[in-house]
């Protein structure tokens, strides 16, 4: 449904909150947002499960959302650069909403100069504040109003990055955005950075049920630019312009 009515924070809340707490029913806050280590000593049963998906890879992310046991509505997850453990916390949206209201938000926005079309629109601005929220938990420092308000900025050019594209290419669902270009998200199909002999993968998927990229096809592809088999590479510049 696209807002045709005056964008007041009353009128986008009426037309598109309903929705958005039927997509997002776990509201209730947990008890605090906790950031912990993952390392050997480690015990938490869902530490223990994210270890087995993302450091130990023995069950997949399907398996992992089947396994019984009370799941966080999200959680996030960050390397240490200097000590290669990954940092996790666990929330839901109530916690989001705890710490940055929504009607408090969506009129920052207003304020910004963002129109709200439609219920995507609505979705993706307030979800930003999810990257918000974790972002600040994983940063190794406490960022102030200035640097908290860059990067929000950022969070929403991009998003009217894919908004742009979406409106020329409405076929095609799911984006990345690198640098200043958004480009089609596409299974199997790799982006990667290619600076002199040096190669960064910017944005991989994988099919549904086919393996991701294994560390070992990583290291091949950043290290010595040997594409991995069954992968689709696709060279880009810093700013995402396709060489």
């Amino acid at each position: 449904m696209q807002n045709t009515r005056i964008q007041t924070v009353e009128s986008l809340m009426e037309a598109y909150d309903t929705e958005y707490n039927s997509q997002k029913p776990n509201s209730k806050p947990t008890s605090s947002a906790e950031v912990r280590t993952l390392d050997e000593s480690t015990k938490h049963p869902r530490v223990e499960l994210t270890k087995k998906m993302f450091i130990d890879k023995t069950i997949s992310f399907q398996e992992y959302c089947e396994i019984e046991i009370s799941k966080p509505e999200y959680f996030s997850f960050k390397t240490d650069k200097h000590t290669g453990n990954k940092r996790i916390i666990e929330y839901t949206l109530g916690d989001v909403d705890a710490k940055y209201p929504r009607h408090e938000w969506i009129q920052m926005l207003l304020d910004k100069g963002v129109s709200i079309e439609d219920y995507k629109d609505y979705e993706e601005y307030l979800d930003i504040r999810i990257n918000v929220f974790s972002n600040e938990y994983l940063v190794d420092h406490d960022a102030d109003e200035f640097e908290q308000s860059v990067y929000i900025d950022k969070e929403i050019s991009q998003y009217q990055l894919i908004q742009e594209a979406r409106r020329d290419n409405p076929e095609i669902e799911d984006w990345t955005v690198i640098g200043e270009n958004a480009l089609p998200s596409v299974p199997g199909r790799m982006y990667v950075c290619k600076i002199d002999s040096e190669y960064e993968i910017k944005s991989s998927k994988n099919r549904n049920s086919e393996p991701k990229l294994s560390e070992e096809q990583k290291a091949d592809l950043q290290n010595n630019g040997i594409e991995p088999e069954g992968w689709e590479v696709v060279y880009v510049d810093k700013n995402g312009n396709i060489i």
